[in-house]
């Protein structure tokens, strides 16, 4: 939904018998959001690496997240890069107003503005 914060998991395995640690860059749009920059993966186990998005708009929007190999000792461990896509299908308002009035008859409504985005707009 519009201005949701989401979390999904990227689930990352190591099935090799020493342990594996990536330097994590994130790309593209910046309403996705990582927390660490670095994840290690033990041998033999399943991490899940978070990825937030939280949407200011309901178009599709870009990013990329790429793990590039830390390169401790003598391991190697291919790059790997992910493509992220929003998929905003729902919009929720901020707040409903309701007026009554007769049939044919004006009615005047004052609305109060308030811009949830950081930078000025236009409206």
């Amino acid at each position: 939904m519009l201005g949701d914060l989401v979390t999904k998991n990227i689930e990352l395995s190591n099935p090799s018998k020493n342990p594996i640690s990536y330097w994590v860059k994130l790309d593209g749009c910046t309403d996705f959001m990582i927390d660490e920059d670095c994840v290690k993966i033990e041998p033999g186990t399943t991490v899940n690496f978070p990825i937030k998005f939280q949407s200011r708009i309901s178009n599709p929007v870009h990013g990329k997240v790429i793990f590039t190999n830390k390169k401790e000792g003598n391991i190697q461990a291919a790059a790997m890069v992910f493509e992220l896509v929003s998929n905003v299908y729902e919009r929720n308002s901020i707040e409903k107003i309701e007026k009554a009035t007769k049939l044919y008859k004006a009615a005047q409504i004052d609305i109060e503005l308030h811009n949830p985005f950081p930078a000025d707009v236009i409206f």
